[in-house]
């Protein structure tokens, strides 16, 4: 005895298989989704709107300016010199082309260092050293920034 579905004979459903039906139609009409194409979906859109909102943001504000600190390390001395490490930081969005710096011990007498720095992009950090004939930890030492380029 043959019995048919009643959806069967009117054309509802024909032709759609469902994924785990053996190649029989599916009698609910309803799409199975896969759990990992909706899992990847999602974060796809998620990715899309951050970048969007990241370079609406981005586009908006106004970069801030250059601006500049400098963090001294451990002196270390080596026939007769004595070597300042010296890690110059910019803090703005801005870059700087040219960034000089004077190091400079008060009460050496004339123990005074000139250092350029050719290129510091924004938000960056780059290595110098100062070179003294005294032993810099002796004496009172003040550091300040010369000037830049805009580029």
């Amino acid at each position: 005895m043959v019995t048919m579905d009643k959806n069967e004979g009117n054309g509802a459903g024909a032709g759609r298989e469902g994924p785990d039906s053996g190649g029989q139609p599916n009698s609910g009409g309803e799409d199975r989704k896969n759990p990992l194409e909706t899992t990847v979906s999602v974060l796809s859109a998620l990715l899309i709107i951050s970048a969007v909102s990241l370079l609406t943001w981005q586009g908006i504000r106004s970069p801030a300016p250059a601006s500049f600190e400098v963090d001294t390390g451990e002196v270390r001395g080596r026939n007769g010199l004595y070597y300042l490490p010296l890690e110059v930081s910019n803090s703005g969005d801005k870059s700087a082309q040219n960034v000089g710096l004077r190091v400079r011990l008060e009460g050496a007498g004339v123990a005074d260092t000139d250092l350029t720095i050719d290129w510091l992009p924004g938000r960056s950090r780059r290595s110098a050293t100062s070179v003294f004939s005294v032993d810099p930890r002796l004496y009172e030492m003040s550091i300040e920034f010369t000037g830049y380029q805009a580029p």
